[in-house]
């Protein structure tokens, strides 16, 4: 008995883990909405909001072991609504329709609203998730989410989902400049690093 109950453990806690992560279509959105946001403020698209270009702005990719790190922190739901941000790491918080955004669509939206958000907002959270979002040294990104089952006023089902998204590298210091400034996107790209696509002017790893 103490096997079976062992078993059903392990398979209850690893069917739990597995809901943390994104399928495919969701990771290719996650990567692309900062992309975009680092492409668009590269560019000088964000000039009016004082974001300079971007010289050096590199290409994020997704990297696994940056989700198996945030997995192994094991957050829940009060501490999430609590959680203060660390280097390093962006939480954004948006409602569902319990079991909706398989795919991840209304998390890249919460992510880009935030982002948006940011450039105007004094909110310190949000203007630091975006300092992230933006620090031109970071190459890759893995992110995870948690549900959190919510009930309204009115007996309404709803969910409230975390997206937590680690960076590498990291920030080291919340006021550190974030890139190097300069007339035209990815003219200075990283030894080993080039521009490739001439609608995304982001820093992309060669291949060998």
């Amino acid at each position: 008995m103490k096997n079976i109950i062992m078993i059903l453990l392990g398979l209850t806690v690893g069917s739990f883990a597995s809901t943390h992560e994104w399928n495919e279509t969701a990771i290719e959105g996650l990567v692309f909405v900062h992309n975009k946001l680092r492409n668009d403020a590269s560019q000088g698209l964000w000039a009016r909001h004082n974001i300079s270009k971007s010289t050096d702005m590199q290409k994020l990719f997704w990297n696994n072991s940056l989700v198996a790190e945030a997995k192994h922190e094991m957050y829940d739901c009060d501490q999430l609504e609590k959680r203060e941000l660390t280097l390093g790491e962006n939480i954004y918080q948006y409602d569902v329709t319990t079991y909706d955004d398989v795919d991840g669509q209304q998390g890249e939206a919460a992510i880009n609203k935030d982002s948006h958000d940011a450039l105007s907002s004094k909110d310190q959270a949000a203007q630091y998730r975006l300092r992230q979002i933006l620090y031109s040294k970071s190459n890759s990104i893995g992110c995870i989410y948690e549900s959190c089952d919510r009930i309204d006023d009115e007996g309404t089902n709803y969910n409230t989902r975390f997206i937590i998204c680690k960076y590498s590298p990291a920030l080291k210091n919340i006021d550190d400049q974030l890139y190097e400034e300069g007339e035209e996107a990815c003219s200075n790209c990283p030894s080993g690093t080039s521009c490739t696509d001439p609608m995304m002017k982001l820093c992309e790893k060669k291949l060998v």
